[in-house]
């Protein structure tokens, strides 16, 4: 809003930022699937806000400091580099990164019993505190016991009760799985938590599957990670040809 207020149409820090805007806005579904892959979920939000926020700030100092029109550096870069792995973060103020530091560790707790002979074991006794954001893992309805899948009068539709919105911009693209599945060159499917079956893209993409799947075993609640993987895959093979 400032932006507009101060600067007109055609101003080039105005028109950088509106183009990095739009790109934020049409890249939602693959930034998402950084959000969860990246070390720290709840600071990423702030990262890109944080970007173009530097940039804004750098050209008014520089401006201010010349009697000359000063160029304007590129907002789009950040995508470049996120695509090349190359480092795009920005500096965030100590402020911010303690109201979105990650959760300090379980605490540690260390205690003695009596052992034979009057000696003492050390004994330590951890709890394990999963981590923000990441949802405790709930099953969908059970795949049907070995042999009855088989049989197709037993088939039944599963519904995935507990969708990942993330998956959204893929699902409303209307594409088969089947067309997804057969296209020339696309990398392979994650894993399911089995470690050898492919994760299913119609439970968790279109939220629903038949009891008959052969990838029945990953019908269940991903965990963070798991969504961040497969979102990871889908911003590359689930597209448009």
């Amino acid at each position: 809003m400032f932006l507009k207020v101060a600067l007109p149409d055609n101003h080039p820090l105005r028109m950088n930022y509106e183009e990095f805007y739009q790109a934020v806005v049409n890249q939602q579904a693959a930034l998402e699937a950084r959000r969860l892959a990246h070390k720290t979920p709840k600071l990423f939000p702030a990262l890109l806000v944080r970007y173009a926020q530097v940039r804004v700030s750098l050209y008014f100092q520089q401006q201010t400091a010349s009697s000359l029109q000063v160029g304007v550096e590129s907002f789009m870069d950040m995508f470049t580099k996120m695509a090349l792995s190359q480092a795009w973060e920005p500096d965030m103020p100590a402020e911010i990164l303690k109201i979105l530091a990650p959760p300090p560790p379980a605490a540690v707790v260390t205690g003695t019993t009596p052992a034979a002979g009057g000696s003492t074991n050390t004994r330590t006794n951890a709890r394990t505190t999963p981590p923000a954001g990441t949802a405790p893992t709930t099953r969908a309805p059970p795949a049907p016991a070995a042999g009855a899948a088989a049989a197709g009068a037993n088939n039944r539709m599963l519904q995935n009760d507990h969708p990942n919105a993330a998956f959204a911009p893929y699902k409303a693209l209307g594409l088969k799985i089947k067309t997804i599945l057969d296209r020339t060159g696309r990398e392979p499917l994650p894993k399911a938590a089995d470690g050898t079956t492919d994760m299913c893209l119609s439970f968790h993409v279109k939220h629903f599957c038949s009891s008959g799947c052969g990838r029945a075993v990953d019908h269940v609640t991903h965990t963070t990670e798991q969504d961040a993987t497969l979102l990871a895959w889908c911003a590359t093979n689930y597209v448009s040809s």
